[in-house]
């Protein structure tokens, strides 16, 4: 189709992209692909927008994919993703990094009486906000210009999704374990094929913790809404390594709670930090979507988050010998 539409105006590419839905996920690759075909900004937003929302289908299939492996290779990859989460991550060093993140919205239709008042809106950019996440000792801490003035409000940021850095892969891995993970199929990546695997985990052994803001409840003041939710999802491991490259996270709602989704997903890859090598956070998608009720209107929000310019947090000194001159 993009193809279709080459010498077509930006508006008019972005309008009929805006009406395509995806069977399967797009893909980094092939989005970066696609976007050096596009004319111009609006377009390209639109194209994104369509691959952050097919971030929870299935990827196409391994051209050259193998066999499913025997069930001692299965066992030898997971027990490799489980060492590196216990481990490598561990020596992670103290750095930050820029978070980068736009969120989008869509607006429901409201109705007075007979008449329309507002017209639906399809899911559009919202807001755009830059923030430095430091993550020190295990821990990530997000800071902001907002923040600093103290006029940050956290519930204005309904999508947030914290852990990205290591603790969701613990919270997954150590849930999966006791629930169940089984073989999925071979993925193609730019750097080698990537095994998957399909978890469940029940709400009884569940760690994973969904948090909402706001909702009215019976017409009165906003609520927040908190479990432990059930949840599912997709384990992507670099079968050499052990290195998790790609994580899914949809949690099972009930008919009952405010949302009808909440799905994350976290890509993975390889970053140079203070001149080490080092596996982190590249984009975190997240997606929510709340019910419809007497109470509420049903609403569609997602958030996509970039991360970069990783640099090593703390000082460095050097000592300098005879009549050697600093340099920068």
């Amino acid at each position: 189709m993009i193809s279709g539409e080459q010498g077509s105006k930006d508006s008019r590419v972005a309008e009929t992209l805006a009406g395509l839905e995806l069977s399967e996920r797009l893909g980094s690759t092939r989005l970066a692909q696609l976007q050096g075909e596009l004319p111009g900004a609006k377009s390209k937003e639109a194209l994104t927008l369509l691959a952050d929302l097919s971030e929870y289908l299935d990827a196409p299939p391994a051209a050259d994919a193998e066999g499913v492996p025997d069930m001692t290779t299965q066992r030898q990859i997971v027990s490799l993703a489980v060492e590196y989460v216990k481990t490598t991550i561990h020596k992670l060093p103290n750095f930050y990094a820029t978070r980068d993140v736009r969120y989008y919205e869509d607006m429901p239709e409201i109705h007075v009486g007979d008449l329309v008042a507002r017209r639906y809106q399809p899911l559009h950019s919202k807001s755009q906000t830059s923030d430095r996440v430091l993550y020190r000792d295990g821990r990530e801490v997000v800071t902001s210009a907002k923040e600093a003035r103290r006029k940050y409000n956290p519930n204005a940021e309904i999508l947030v999704t914290r852990g990205v850095f290591g603790p969701i892969l613990r919270i997954v891995l150590v849930d999966a374990a006791n629930g169940s993970m089984n073989w999925s199929h071979w993925e193609q990546a730019p750097t080698g094929k990537r095994a998957v695997f399909q978890y469940t985990v029940s709400r009884q052994i569940s760690h994973y913790q969904v948090q909402y803001c706001c909702f009215d409840s019976n017409g009165g003041a906003g609520q927040t809404f908190e479990k432990l939710s059930a949840y599912h999802g997709e384990i992507s491991i670099d079968p050499s390594d052990g290195s998790i490259r790609r994580i899914t996270v949809v949690a099972d709602l009930e008919l009952t709670d405010p949302m009808s989704e909440s799905n994350i997903s976290v890509d993975y890859g390889p970053m140079e930090i203070g001149g080490g090598t080092y596996i982190c956070p590249l984009k975190s998608v997240s997606l929510w979507e709340t019910r419809g009720g007497h109470s509420s209107l049903q609403q569609t929000r997602m958030s996509d988050a970039r991360f970069s310019q990783y640099r090593r947090f703390g000082s460095e000194s050097r000592l300098l010998i005879g009549d050697e001159q600093p340099t920068q």
